[in-house]
């Protein structure tokens, strides 16, 4: 039902996975708090802390894929977005710049 919901909306997700402590997720988090995001949830992913998110990947096959990338020996810190019932790709923080610019 959720789901159904948030795609006749228009819900948003972006979901930032890595180290919290990470500087590139440190400034984008910042910069994503500073927008007004109508319609978008921000959800921040750190794979250290797997144990404690248990709850949320048992019911979010999504976010338990991204922190699986997230958690790769590079540990570089991946970004998600999602709209209705679509997602990209997890990417590469590098490219988030251009998803910031259509997010306004």
């Amino acid at each position: 039902m959720p789901s159904i919901v948030a795609s006749n909306l228009g819900m948003r997700s972006v979901v930032l996975a890595g180290d919290p402590k990470d500087p590139t997720i440190e400034k984008h988090l910042k910069r994503l708090r500073s927008k007004l995001l109508t319609n978008t949830t921000l959800v921040q992913l750190d794979p250290a802390r797997r144990d404690s998110l248990e709850w949320l990947l048992n019911r979010n096959d999504l976010h338990k894929e991204l922190l699986k990338v997230a958690a790769r020996d590079d540990g570089k810190p991946v970004v998600q977005v999602c709209e209705g019932t679509k997602c990209l790709d997890a990417f590469d923080m590098g490219d988030i710049e251009s998803v910031l610019e259509e997010l306004g």
